[in-house]
């Protein structure tokens, strides 16, 4: 999906459950620099930075791994955590609202790409 923002922006976005293997992987790339962040555990996790306002990388480097903050559990994890818990669970950054605005998204792509158009969210 090529999503265009009102700022100009231009983002992407891609999930396959048939790919032969993609780790977790996010990608900004803008002006003033790249950020990547790969990998789905401890031991293949990677953060990686261009940018021109860090001093040390001004080059895509590697970012050391205690500057960067401990992240909570995988996406996937959640989900398996929360659906089989006898006991009402949420996460406090994705409710209804969230959701049905995925929702949103994903119907607006599949409608872009049957009739060949743009269309607004």
């Amino acid at each position: 999906t090529i999503i265009e923002f009102d700022s100009g922006a231009i983002g992407t976005s891609h999930t396959s459950f048939v790919s032969y293997r993609i780790d977790n992987l996010l990608e900004i790339i803008g002006t003033e620099g790249i950020l990547v962040i790969s990998g789905t555990n401890k031991s293949n996790f990677r953060v990686l930075l261009q940018s021109k306002h860090v001093p040390g990388h001004e080059n895509l480097m590697p970012v050391p791994s205690e500057n960067v903050p401990e992240d909570d559990e995988l996406p996937s994890a959640q989900f398996v955590r929360l659906v089989s818990s006898d006991t009402e669970l949420s996460l406090p950054y994705f409710d209804i609202d969230v959701a049905i605005g995925i929702t949103r998204l994903i119907e607006c792509a599949y409608e872009s790409a049957k009739e060949q158009r743009h269309v607004m969210y």
